[in-house]
């Protein structure tokens, strides 16, 4: 697992106590806390030289730097030295060795435990406040007197009445919890008899169902996933650790 800055002394940081209550102040803490941690982690990789001119020209062709005049304005219009330059040119290059090395690994089990809500379904909705006219609807589509699509378009009172009904293919996981387990066990094609959600009567109809695999842009998402979640986990103990040396030690304001 990456290696987490000691936030406990304030001369961990390269902040004085006024700056830190200033970042504090202008709610912006713990978004500089997030990359000091970060900034630190990917620093303690070491690239080939190979490597850092790779990671140089990638970063120049994206930010369209053609060039040593290109590349002396850019650091002038954003204050960077030659060296701070190069540290931002190779970030990319040391983050994607973090991930590689601490999260990667364990992307499959985590695709394994999300796997179900992942799952991306495309499904055709109506819904209505009337019980009545819910079951209406849904005896006209199954006894073939109109059209889902139609009587989506005219009746249904939510935004997929502007695509006579058709939601997706989306995730599994944007659905309410109710209709996600509905659409789980349904067949493609078979129109579901209307049930109820908070105020809403739903009728609908499974029109395909997709599960989720693991690819490489999957993989990838999971162990952005984990950095993230780690990372918080990280900035928010660094956070606590800071607080009795930030925090005013003047009474409380009082609220009239």
């Amino acid at each position: 697992m990456a290696q987490v800055p000691n936030a406990q002394r304030l001369s961990d940081l390269p902040f004085s106590l006024d700056q830190l209550r200033w970042l504090a102040r202008s709610q912006q803490l713990n978004g500089v806390l997030r990359a000091h941690i970060l900034e630190e982690c990917v620093a303690s990789f070491d690239l080939s030289e190979d490597d850092r001119q790779e990671a140089l020209r990638a970063f120049c062709l994206q930010r369209g730097l053609d060039g040593h005049q290109d590349v002396d304005n850019f650091r002038r219009r954003n204050c960077l030295s030659v060296s701070d330059f190069q540290v931002l040119a190779e970030y990319s290059t040391r983050f994607r060795h973090l991930l590689e090395r601490d999260f990667l690994p364990k992307a499959e089990a985590r695709f394994l435990e999300r796997k179900t809500s992942l799952d991306r379904v495309v499904y055709s909705l109506i819904r209505v406040e009337e019980p009545w006219l819910a079951r209406e609807l849904y005896l006209r589509i199954v006894e073939q007197e109109a059209d889902f699509a139609s009587l989506a378009a005219e009746f249904s009172q939510g935004p997929e009445s502007k695509t006579r009904g058709v939601v997706g293919p989306v995730p599994m996981l944007q659905a309410h919890p109710i209709l996600a387990e509905r659409l789980r066990i349904s067949t493609p094609g078979l129109v579901q008899e209307p049930f109820q959600i908070q105020h809403w009567w739903l009728v609908v109809r499974m029109e395909s169902y997709a599960p989720a695999v693991l690819d490489e842009g999957t993989r990838m998402a999971m162990g952005e996933e984990l950095l993230e979640e780690w990372l918080q986990a990280e900035v928010n103990h660094q956070m606590a650790l800071l607080a009795p040396q930030v925090l005013d030690t003047d009474a409380a304001p009082s609220f009239r």
